[in-house]
């Protein structure tokens, strides 16, 4: 079952950092139009379940590409240790899987914090907006300006 967070308001907001992977994140917000907030709503969703596999690949892509390089070009130093060489290239793509997709993870988790930051800063300039635009409209009209 997946568990889904509401968001309303900037304290809701906050809480998604701290959502497990996998967790679903419904956007009601309010000053956002339903477009708005259904694309917020899918930013949110995608950033909150990476999982870091692509960077993971990436990675793995590049130290197999790297390890097969290195042993092309050291051949000829190498043809006596061939299983410990293979052994440490084993180990070294391992390696390079796990720090990507922990670098997948941390690239997530700072673009949710970015996103989460910046859909704040929108929030509450619209807020302040509406209660400026409100308060004058309620002291007897919009100001004019001087001609």
């Amino acid at each position: 079952m997946v568990d889904a967070h509401a968001v309303t308001d900037i304290d809701s907001l906050h809480r998604v950092l701290s959502l497990p992977r996998g967790s679903r994140v419904v956007v009601t917000l309010p000053y956002f139009a339903y477009e708005e907030s259904s694309e917020l709503q899918n930013q949110l969703n995608r950033l909150v379940s990476e999982c870091g596999c692509s960077m993971s690949a990436a990675a793995l892509t590049l130290s197999v590409l790297a390890c097969g390089f290195f042993d092309w070009a050291h051949w000829v130093n190498f043809q006596t240790d061939i299983f410990k060489i293979l052994g440490l290239n084993l180990l070294g793509c391992i390696a390079a899987a796990a720090l990507g997709r922990f670098a997948g993870l941390f690239r997530a988790k700072w673009k949710l914090a970015r996103t989460i930051k910046t859909i704040e800063a929108r929030l509450t300039s619209r807020s302040q907006y509406l209660k400026t635009t409100k308060s004058a409209i309620s002291g007897g009209g919009l100001p004019c300006p001087d001609a």
